[in-house]
């Protein structure tokens, strides 16, 4: 168990002031971006660990993200599964799909409250294979990226 906080805001300046409240040692900074500039501002903080993506933000996550994540050297974009409930599913095709198609390191998450909640790997690996998305990539998408995420941040 690693213990985070997760803030959001609309703008840069929200998300900043949020961040330099919560920020401690050790623990993951995720941030739940509700505007294209919280958003690019989030992938090129050197406080963020991992961005939240939603229903919102996610038709933001292109090229440019892609960029500014190799630029600054790192990051992690984030999709729970516990948000995943009808019709957003095609939020996990379309997030899976771009990640996959730009290289972008994504931690797939269960986010769950309790035991009942939790996603089988490999029913995750299994979702996202039916949706095209090879096998190595969605297996790494929910144990190697989380690791190198953690090694980032304790390192």
């Amino acid at each position: 168990m690693v213990a985070r906080v997760t803030v959001e805001g609309s703008t840069r300046a929200e998300v900043r002031r949020a961040l330099d409240r919560a920020h401690r040692r050790g623990v993951i900074m995720a941030v739940r971006p509700r505007s294209l500039d919280a958003l690019r501002y989030s992938s090129v903080s050197k406080s963020v660990h991992i961005i939240r993506v939603e229903q919102e933000v996610e038709k933001f996550i292109d090229k440019s993200e892609a960029r500014l994540f190799k630029s600054r050297g790192w990051g992690a974009l984030e999709l729970s599964l516990n948000e995943l409930r009808g019709r957003q599913l095609s939020l996990l095709y379309n997030v899976s799909h771009k990640a996959h198609a730009l290289d972008l390191n994504l931690v797939i998450s269960s986010d769950a409250s309790s035991a009942e909640e939790l996603w089988s790997p490999l029913s995750v690996i299994g979702l996202l294979s039916s949706f095209g998305i090879p096998s190595w990539r969605a297996k790494s998408w929910i144990t190697s990226v989380p690791s190198y995420v953690m090694d980032r941040i304790l390192a």
